[in-house]
């Protein structure tokens, strides 16, 4: 048997834990007359800890004849409890921060994207005569200035292909460089054309160029694989520089 006190093997017939000092329970009078065989069960603290309910159960049961063993079927079920609640508040706390990356996102996504799309390229096909050549500026300006005469603009080849994880890109290059004497900025206008359709235009914001300095931009970025297509074989213009 083991001492109900240090938990350390004893004879069954003594009366007093060489270890401890403690009485044996089983020679005292009026006491509670425990199992001999009562120890520690690490088979019923596993019980108890994916069954706390059934671990409180049986820790009640025990507890009168066997308290080691209801004391380490009471630890698994106690175990079994804070186990469940910390995980429970984690997949809560995993399952809002879902919820508020995933909702705006399907309720608002299509609708913004469809925005920027429209907002950055004019729709395809959309014939040369009905374009409206005004251009938005600050309202606090009074006019559009032209910037034509300041600038140099090259256009180079247009670029497209995949990235290692399957995704496409594409762009083409424009290179303005200041040929006036003076720090400038401007907005350089590019349309795409495939025989007499316009296709697509994008514009190329050059900000603070220095005199006699080039500066390098990309446009026609993030486009559909569609777009992609029509643009391969397409011829680019620059159709305005201005500020």
């Amino acid at each position: 048997m083991y001492c109900t006190s240090c938990g350390k093997e004893i004879a069954n017939d003594s009366k007093y834990c060489i270890h401890c000092g403690t009485v044996n329970p089983v020679f005292q009078t009026g006491a509670r007359q425990y199992d001999p065989n009562d120890k520690s069960s690490f088979g019923f603290a596993v019980l108890g800890f994916f069954f706390p309910i059934v671990g409180l159960i049986l820790y009640l049961v025990f507890n009168d004849r066997t308290p080691l063993r209801a004391k380490s079927v009471g630890k698994g079920a106690l175990a079994g409890v804070i186990t469940q609640v910390v995980t429970a508040i984690i997949t809560s706390i995993i399952i809002i921060m879902l919820c508020f990356a995933v909702i705006p996102i399907a309720i608002f996504g299509e609708e913004i994207s469809d925005n920027i799309h429209s907002n950055a390229y004019v729709d395809i096909y959309d014939e040369y005569d009905d374009y409206d050549y005004d251009f938005d500026y600050d309202e606090d300006s009074d006019e559009i200035i032209d910037m034509s005469d300041k600038v140099e603009v090259k256009l180079g080849a247009f670029k497209s292909g995949k990235y290692e994880d399957g995704s496409s890109y594409s762009y083409l290059e424009v290179n303005v460089k200041n040929v006036s004497d003076e720090t400038i900025s401007c907005f350089v206008d590019v349309e795409a054309w495939k025989g007499e359709t316009r296709l697509y235009k994008d514009s190329a914001y050059i900000e603070c160029l220095e005199a006699g300095k080039t500066d390098r931009q990309k446009i026609f970025l993030h486009l559909e694989n569609y777009e992609i297509e029509d643009l391969k074989d397409a011829s680019f213009k620059v159709t305005d520089v201005f500020y």
